[in-house]
């Protein structure tokens, strides 16, 4: 660690793959990093853009949803996203940057496996949250220009999720219930495939 900041544990290029802060093993109490409430970004440079694209092929890496800067020690107002609500597979990533909620609306209608939220900081746990189903938010992108969104379904639940990091919050504070990595609800995948949503 430098400065608090774990170091990289692979270089491809100039990109890093950065080491995820987590809970620890021992006491499973949170690093103090994961509790804090981060500061907004002020300086739009090149060291910007380089953690940005780290945290972009380090969230990729992991086929993982979302990655805030909380996660890999950084008390920055920012966070990575994939777009769209697709699979895993989409590589469309959205960076936000020092995000303002201006609406959280509608009732969570997703099924509850569409609930079930994961963290590269908490891992082998899956939590039964509930989020609202849509959002609307500011925010600036990696070069500074200022953009407004609105996102429903999953995309507003990583928002939402990346979100929580910025204020210290995690999604083990908000699960009604936590199930095993891979847990599925079968009666749901039955009636998705009955309605053909599967």
């Amino acid at each position: 660690m430098t400065n608090g900041v774990p170091a990289p544990f692979l270089r491809a290029g100039e990109l890093m793959i950065l080491p995820i802060l987590k809970i620890s093993d021992e006491d499973k109490a949170p690093s103090a990093g994961l509790r804090q409430t981060s500061i907004d970004v002020t300086e739009f440079n090149e060291e910007l853009e380089r953690i940005v694209e780290s945290m972009i092929e380090t969230l990729l890496l992991y086929h993982a949803g979302g990655l805030s800067a909380p996660q890999i020690g950084r008390n920055l107002n920012l966070f990575v996203m994939r777009t769209g609500a697709g699979s895993q597979n989409n590589r469309t990533v959205r960076v936000v940057i020092n995000p303002k909620t201006l609406t959280e609306a509608g009732e969570d209608i997703g099924t509850p496996n569409e609930k079930l939220e994961g963290c590269l900081s908490v891992p082998g746990v899956l939590g039964l949250v509930t989020r609202c189903h849509e959002v609307d938010f500011v925010y600036c992108d990696e070069s500074g220009k200022h953009h407004r969104e609105s996102l429903s379904g999953r995309e507003a639940r990583i928002y939402q999720h990346e979100g929580d990091h910025l204020r210290g919050v995690l999604f083990v504070d908000k699960a009604k219930a936590f199930y095993p990595i891979g847990h599925r609800f079968a009666e749901t995948d039955r009636m998705l495939r009955a309605a053909g949503r599967d």
